[in-house]
């Protein structure tokens, strides 16, 4: 049988494989680290659903689209693992109140929204779908975005340096990084609406209760 020079989808490492076979890793230490890693990172989710879109022959009758409700539990990351040859896409549901189950300042903003009168899907939106993004919350009168920034998840640079190393789920990322990525994604918003930001430490003391006054005209 002829070998044929792959690359280690795990280590990046160059190899030699049967060209007929689906061989995809380095060694077996690198097919388990992988699967760890891989399981780890689907542990960290919140709750969210699963978009597989199969690469399926035309003789295979598979739907195209397959949604699937992710739980966190082992059984099921097991049964993910364990698909044919799939693209994912993690993809939230609009429809359901995702605020129930959202992050402390996330709630804090969602409940302080109520108290000022403003009634969910009619003034304000939760989670609301923009391009390829989620916002946490959406204004429709102002067309406005709003979004409530983790101080870490989103290293807050009144807490975190430029080189600082912060680990995600999905490996280590320095700060600078996450800005980048950040800066991409509201510039990008910014093309379809406006955009607030507000960091988590001054929705926990209460400091942004003034700006927000001053955006909202309270």
């Amino acid at each position: 049988m002829g070998l044929e020079k792959r690359i280690c989808i795990a280590c990046g490492k160059e190899y030699k494989a049967v060209i007929s076979s689906k061989q995809k890793y380095h060694s077996s230490l690198c097919f388990r680290q992988s699967k760890k890693k891989r399981e780890d990172w689907i542990l960290h989710l919140p709750d969210f659903s699963i978009k597989f879109n199969f690469k399926c022959k035309k003789s295979q009758i598979i739907p195209n689209e397959y949604i699937k409700p992710l739980t966190n539990k082992k059984k099921e990351i097991n049964w993910i693992l364990h698909l044919p040859n799939f693209s994912i896409i993690f993809v939230q549901d609009p429809s359901s109140q995702k605020i129930q189950n959202g992050t402390k300042p996330e709630r804090i903003f969602y409940e302080y929204l109520q108290s000022k009168g403003l009634e969910e899907s009619v003034d304000f939106k939760c989670q609301y779908h923009i391009l390829n993004y989620f916002v946490d919350f959406y204004i429709p009168k102002l067309n406005l975005g709003i979004e409530v920034d983790g101080d870490y998840w989103h290293a807050n640079p009144k807490k975190y340096g430029p080189n600082d190393i912060l680990k995600m789920p999905t490996g280590k990322i320095k700060a600078k990084e996450i800005w980048k990525k950040d800066k991409i994604r509201e510039n990008r918003i910014k093309e379809k609406i406006k955009l607030e930001r507000f960091w988590e430490q001054d929705i926990l003391n209460e400091s942004y209760k003034n700006r927000l006054n001053s955006i909202l005209d309270f």
